[in-house]
């Protein structure tokens, strides 16, 4: 048994080691991101929900006065060759609205959405103040509803689905310190503006 744990921890180690080496050999840099996406896969996926209960109970349910607050997006991007990186992203947003039952007010109903992702992302355009590139993310979306009404809360207020985000571009202006723009689909939102420091 402690040979076989020696051996795993030894790949390991040889593993992390070649990483190293890799991105020791790689021009880029680490990145570190930061950004605001609007009109989120959340947003639909709420929408989708609100909706298919106003059917299902032939509009007893309905909806009214939603909000929906911009995702906050954080992310990681590691370079693994000169032109593609892996991305770690978390991704959060809040959407509230009130909840009517035969048109009389019953509870105010605030949604969290926590997206926690993995994926990659493609340079296509690099020089020392411009990068043009697209990517792709995949991941595990947290949702859990509050109901001011204590009294209708239940444990089916939370739920958890797969998630996506295609940015099908982004240009990142700047040095170390730039500023992006991306343009996609999914948690992170049809349009995600924000600042990036390169370590």
């Amino acid at each position: 048994m402690r040979g076989k744990i020696g051996k795993l921890i030894n790949l390991l180690f040889l593993f992390f080691m070649m990483e190293l080496s890799v991105s020791a050999q790689v021009d880029k840099r680490h990145e570190l991101v930061v950004g605001l996406g609007v009109i989120t896969s959340n947003d639909v996926i709420d929408m989708s929900s609100d909706l298919f209960e106003t059917i299902f109970t032939l509009g007893g349910v309905t909806y009214d006065d939603i909000y929906t607050f911009p995702a906050l997006n954080l992310g990681y991007k590691y370079p693994l060759t000169e032109e593609w990186f892996s991305l770690f992203e978390v991704s959060y947003q809040n959407i509230e609205k009130d909840m009517y039952q035969h048109s009389e007010y019953v509870s105010n109903v605030k949604g969290y959405f926590l997206s926690v992702g993995a994926g990659v992302s493609y340079l296509y355009v690099s020089n020392d103040w411009l990068q043009i590139y697209s990517g792709l993310s995949i991941a595990y979306t947290f949702i859990w509803d509050v109901l001011s009404n204590e009294e209708m809360r239940s444990e089916n207020d939370k739920r958890y689905l797969m998630n996506i985000q295609f940015n099908a571009i982004g240009i990142r202006a700047g040095k170390r310190l730039g500023v992006f723009f991306e343009l996609g689909m999914g948690y992170k939102g049809i349009a995600n503006l924000g600042a990036s420091y390169q370590l």
